[in-house]
């Protein structure tokens, strides 16, 4: 599998993922907490908590590092495996990251993004 791998990325040409990328400078207080919430729960817009019974009894995705956010409404619990070592972070730099997004509440682990309230 790994000589057909590289022969397609030889012969691939431009921008990688032109068509799925969209950079937009985050601005607002409104915007981050909107991002925030997309980025941390887009695993339940994708229905990855309904894929298996571990994954159902979670309330955040446990393959991010939605454990570490400290702005859930709900202040969930998430049972971690005995074995889980959490993901690296790092920790917010900017004012919108660390206080701003906080204006337009807390975010519920259980919002599904792209739908309404």
């Amino acid at each position: 599998m790994a000589p057909v791998h590289k022969s397609i990325c030889a012969a691939a040409r431009g921008q990688v993922f032109a068509y799925r990328y969209n950079a937009k400078a985050i601005t607002s207080p409104r915007q981050m907490r909107n991002t925030l919430a997309y980025v941390l729960n887009n695993w339940r817009r994708h229905q990855e908590h309904l894929r298996s019974e571990a994954a159902g009894r979670s309330r955040l995705d446990p393959y991010s590092t939605a454990i570490r956010f400290d702005g859930w409404k709900e202040a969930p619990q998430l049972a971690v495996r005995d074995d889980y070592e959490p993901l690296p972070a790092a920790a917010p730099e900017t004012w919108l990251l660390r206080v701003g997004w906080r204006r337009h509440g807390a975010i519920s682990a259980y919002a599904v993004p792209g739908t309404a309230p």
